[in-house]
């Protein structure tokens, strides 16, 4: 079965990114590891995923927080709407869930 394709990269190549990142971030110390303003549920799967695993292969644990981003219509930019995203990421080894909007205060 082949990845799903994320613009110019694949979901494995991009899991591997945010673990790497997320790697250095857990041995500089950080408190919490922040999946912020992203727009794209797929996306947002890789970096959780890769998340955990720099987490497994540390051996430092830290919370993992992850935001999407909605506009007006409660969607976000490629379409997947908060029941889905809140489906989604409840079944993701993740402790906190956030939104921002991507439309400002109103």
């Amino acid at each position: 079965m082949n990845d799903p394709e994320l613009s110019n990269i694949n979901f494995a190549e991009l899991k591997t990114l945010f673990c790497e990142q997320a790697s250095a971030l857990l041995r500089g110390g950080v408190d919490l590891l922040l999946i912020e303003t992203s727009q794209d549920i797929l996306e947002v799967k890789a970096a959780i995923l890769g998340l955990e695993e720099a987490c497994e292969q540390t051996g430092i644990v830290v919370p993992i927080q992850a935001q999407v981003t909605l506009d007006t219509t409660g969607r976000m930019l490629l379409g997947t709407d908060i029941s889905g995203v809140l489906a989604i990421l409840e079944a993701l080894p993740i402790d906190v869930i956030g939104l921002n909007c991507s439309t400002g205060p109103t």
